[in-house]
């Protein structure tokens, strides 16, 4: 996954607690975090990397990882392998042609949440021929699964379907949340017959932000407006997967997959050879120097647009907060 930052951002990688006894058991509390601060020109990259099996490959070093730019290779400036919090959005379809897989889709999701790292932030995002935000306002974000189970609930199914809108829509949510990696969920079946936005907006909308996307497309052999290849176009742009089910029984072990996907994900970052500030599309390759292990398969997004004049950019700096620390 990749982005050209020129503002601050945070990353939270959390330390492990320590258990507390006085009397009966209680929960640890939460240790300050681990920050690291960025005020530089970086382009990042979320990578999975899964075997022919397509168990996840979570022991893999810096060296073991080439970037390329445009063809040109790269030097890798910042590495880590470590479960974080994320930013997390669920976009369901719940237009009439998803209409009797409600109930099936409410429970997948949560097979989702609770899967998922127990401090991501989530929201969901509903949509028919409108779009329309799942928490109660004013929550913009939560990690309280039963507040995601209340949002997800929600929604009638009925209407056409603005799929590219619900996408955009949420594409712009993103950018309220704290976290920097970030994470689309979408259940659909592909179709579009009532946004405004076209798809190659909504693409150009997805490869500007740093959001992996995930899809799952339920087949309606009586839809004739489903384009599962959107949803695949989708996904393959972000460094995301898109899954088929032909049940609608496998949509939770997928939801559950795709938990763990994002959970062990390597990020990756680089600072551009190539100075211009032109605003043009770059093409990012990632390939794996692993000579022991063969067959690995590595996904990450097909590249990022380039700073424009209009962006800024600044220092590094690097803060630490441990307990015990001044």
């Amino acid at each position: 996954m990749a982005t050209h930052v020129t503002r601050w951002f945070v990353l939270i990688l959390l330390a492990a607690a320590s258990s507390i006894w006085a009397g009966p058991p209680q929960e640890a509390p939460e240790v300050p975090p681990y920050t690291i601060s960025l005020n530089v020109d970086l382009v990042l990259l979320d990578v999975s990397v899964v075997d022919h099996g397509g168990k996840f490959v979570a022991d893999l070093e810096a060296e073991n990882f080439k970037i390329y730019e445009d063809g040109r290779p790269e030097a890798i400036a910042y590495f880590l392998k470590k479960d974080v919090p994320v930013t997390v959005g669920l976009a369901i379809d719940n237009s009439g042609s998803m209409r009797g897989k409600r109930a099936g889709i409410v429970a997948a999701a949560m097979s989702f949440v609770e899967a998922s790292n127990p401090h991501d932030e989530m929201f969901v995002v509903h949509f028919n021929e409108q779009v329309r935000f799942g928490l109660s306002s004013p929550e913009l974000f939560t990690n309280n699964p039963i507040q995601v189970r209340g949002a997800l609930l929600r929604m009638i199914s009925d209407g056409q379907t603005a799929l590219y809108d619900a996408v955009s829509q949420a594409m712009e949510h993103f950018g309220k949340g704290k976290h920097n990696r970030k994470a689309l969920l979408v259940v659909s079946d592909g179709g579009d017959n009532a946004s405004h936005h076209q798809l190659k907006e909504t693409l150009q909308l997805v490869q500007s932000s740093h959001v992996v996307v995930y899809t799952i497309s339920l087949y309606d052999p009586f839809n004739r407006d489903q384009k599962p290849g959107v949803l695949r176009r989708l996904s393959k742009t972000s460094g995301g997967e898109s899954f088929f089910p032909k049940e609608l029984e496998q949509v939770g072990p997928i939801c559950h997959s795709i938990a763990t996907d994002i959970r062990n994900q390597y990020l990756l970052a680089y600072r551009s050879s190539n100075s211009k500030r032109d605003g043009a599309f770059r093409q990012v390759r990632v390939l794996l120097d692993v000579p022991a292990r063969k067959n690995l398969v590595v996904r990450t997004r097909e590249g990022y647009f380039a700073p424009s004049d209009s962006d800024t950019a600044g220092r590094a700096s690097v803060k630490k907060e441990t307990p015990g620390e001044p």
